[in-house]
């Protein structure tokens, strides 16, 4: 899990990426259209879906009216793993937090 995590961090590490992401979670998109919104080059904009995608943030489909046109949309289960991954985390810190305040607390009372 922390090298898919890792994965993800670093694809939204970046800028153009984040931004994106932001956009997304507005409603789905066409690659030209988040190419505009963050003004880039369509080739440029297809390089970061390509990393938000193999990071599992986000996918594709076809557009059904035209083949050739790809819609983009956030990937709830990325996001997710993402988020269990920083929960994770913070609670493992809340845990150190209790016990070192309870240390210091102990501390206090042999004084």
């Amino acid at each position: 899990m922390r090298n898919e995590a890792a994965g993800r961090f670093a694809a939204l590490a970046d800028p153009v990426r984040l931004s994106t992401v932001e956009a997304l979670a507005r409603g789905p998109r066409a690659a030209g259209d988040l190419a505009r919104l963050a003004e880039v080059s369509p080739s440029v904009m297809s390089r970061h879906l390509r990393t938000l995608q193999e990071a599992g943030l986000v996918v594709d489909q076809r557009d059904p009216e035209d083949a050739r046109r790809r819609i983009f949309s956030l990937h709830g289960d990325g996001l997710v793993a993402a988020r269990a991954w920083m929960d994770q985390v913070q609670a493992q810190w809340g845990e150190q937090l209790a016990a070192f305040k309870a240390h210091l607390e102990a501390g206090d009372l042999h004084s």
